[in-house]
């Protein structure tokens, strides 16, 4: 007699709830990406990292003050500046970083402080 776990139904039934998780989490993530064309987000990961120092610093009266700015009227070079600031090799991979990734992973197999090597794209 064949277990429930090696049958047919099982394995069939798995990669069926497999296949639509995947295709949600898709939906998900190209949704949400759209939703920033349009939206501008109400808050970022360097202001949520400053809230939170100084939250820890018991500074009750932060603020983050922001204005969001249209591309079309920040300067042109900004936008090759923060591309240039998060991964100066971007221009010549294909999104991901080869060299580095395994620059990174010598260093930390032989004790070596950990850094980074993301790409914009990884991101």
């Amino acid at each position: 007699m064949v277990s429930y776990l090696n049958s047919k139904k099982y394995i069939t039934g798995t990669l069926s709830i497999l296949k639509w998780l995947i295709i949600v989490f898709l939906v998900i993530t190209i949704l949400s990406v759209l939703t920033l064309r349009w939206v501008s987000p109400p808050t970022t990961a360097f202001m949520l990292q400053h809230h939170f120092k100084t939250w820890l610093n018991d500074k009750k009266y932060f603020k983050v003050r922001y204005q969001w700015v249209d591309l079309g009227k920040m300067s042109i070079h900004a936008p090759i500046a923060m591309v240039a600031a998060e991964d100066q090799k971007f221009p010549t991979h294909w999104g991901f970083d080869r060299e580095s990734i395994e620059e990174a992973w010598v260093e930390r197999a032989n004790g070596i402080r950990v850094r980074g090597a993301s790409t914009i794209t990884q991101q």
